[in-house]
């Protein structure tokens, strides 16, 4: 059962098979090509179809579902319409701007978070940061331009004790 639940009101909602409407209707062509194309995928996951509605009308939303049902990309696609939207490309001499910030609990969800985004990322001219090895200069050195950060959340707290400048205030 998967199961997508607005904050304030707390509501359980059950994914139906069959919508209306098609989801992929509200991405952008490049977000859609990366859907089909690039990852091979014809329709959203039941979990994926619930999702979207609620991330792309900017709810949070807390999402709970089985391993492989596609949660990643339940909040990977309209995370980046949302920075295709917002995010202008940066100006000569701007510093990096830090467009969105992923926060998962382990290294491995880091590098899987990564590896699915990355593509997507590379399209839209977005810089996707993965900060989880013990490289820390070398991850650090590659943030520049709109930046898109997948961190733990310790690691991304040494960032920015080493780095507060990221943060713009």
């Amino acid at each position: 059962m998967t199961k997508v639940e607005k904050p304030k009101k707390k509501t359980s909602i059950k994914a139906k098979r069959n919508e209306k409407e098609d989801p992929m209707s509200q991405f952008a062509p490049e977000i859609g090509e990366f859907f089909k194309k690039t990852l091979g995928f014809k329709t959203f996951t039941p979990v994926q179809q619930c999702a979207v509605k609620y991330f792309s009308t900017n709810y949070d939303c807390i999402v709970q579902a089985p391993t492989g049902s596609g949660k990643t990309l339940a909040y990977v696609l309209p995370l980046m319409q949302m920075l295709k939207n917002k995010c202008e490309p940066l100006k000569e001499n701007e510093k990096a701007k830090i467009c969105a910030l992923i926060l998962v609990p382990t290294r491995d969800l880091v590098g899987q978070v990564s590896s699915v985004m990355k593509p997507i990322a590379a399209a839209l001219k977005f810089q996707l940061v993965a900060f989880c090895s013990a490289h820390k200069q070398s991850e650090e050195k590659k943030i520049k331009g709109n930046c898109i950060i997948i961190s733990t959340p310790g690691r991304f707290a040494n960032l920015i004790e080493k780095k507060p400048e990221l943060i713009v205030s």
